[in-house]
């Protein structure tokens, strides 16, 4: 009695290249790479590039996709189907290429990669890249923002019984603050003082600081005078 296994045969597909195709359509025809090249008008180089799959080895996709076209209308193919083969056989290339970039750097020590000469270069350049931009964009920022404004009297809005008030603060010393619109000079520590007369009621002091070709900044106080209660005062 003999026993019988279940094994199912498998079979092995073995997956012709383009080029492989190609160059067997041309050896059918007899043809050498100089008479394909006639025929197609490409250098037998280029040809032979197509026929080992050595697509790195032609100057861009454009060429190779137009001597892929020639060669394979010569030879009678379909020179879509011909194409359709060349893009599944460039994204397997692909592929195994970015896997092997990938093997080859877990062979590669993480600090030998870095201390490469090439990495090196790179990394020095984007320092300096990074140091001169973060110098333009400070100097820039400094040159724009608006400078500091401190009001230290008063230092929030007040009701007085005199006609006038003495407005004192602090800015940077090179920026020009001006109150109501009227210039004051800052001394070297950047501090000012202004007496403006006021009228009676509400008043509004505005007071601005801005460097040259910079942004404003700006500072309001409300100063209520009340002439009754001056003339009370007096009258005492």
């Amino acid at each position: 009695m003999s026993i019988t296994f279940p094994f199912k045969k498998k079979s092995i597909v073995i997956q012709e290249t383009l080029g492989e195709k190609l160059k067997k359509i041309r050896l059918g025809k007899d043809w050498t790479l100089a008479k394909a090249s006639q025929q197609t008008k490409i250098s037998t180089r280029y040809l032979n590039c197509l026929e080992k799959a050595l697509y790195d080895d032609i100057p861009g996709e454009v060429y190779i996709k137009n001597f892929i076209r020639s060669y394979s209308k010569v030879l009678g193919l379909k020179p879509e189907k011909a194409l359709l083969h060349y893009e599944k056989e460039r994204h397997v290339i692909e592929r195994k290429k970015y896997h092997n970039f990938l093997n080859g750097l877990d062979k590669i020590p993480l600090i030998q990669m870095f201390l490469k000469p090439a990495v090196l270069k790179i990394s020095a350049i984007c320092l300096i890249v990074g140091i001169v931009l973060s110098y333009i964009t400070f100097n820039v920022y400094h040159t724009i923002a608006p400078p500091p404004l401190a009001i230290l009297f008063p230092t929030e809005d007040i009701e007085i019984y005199a006609p006038f008030v003495t407005i004192r603060g602090k800015s940077d010393p090179k920026a020009h603050v001006s109150i109501n619109e009227k210039e004051v000079t800052t001394n070297e520590d950047g501090t000012f003082k202004l007496q403006i007369t006021l009228r009676n009621g509400l008043n509004l002091i505005v007071i601005t600081s801005q460097r040259k070709h910079g942004f404003v900044s700006r500072k309001m106080r409300h100063v209520l005078v009340n002439k009754e209660k001056t003339m009370a005062r007096e009258y005492k």
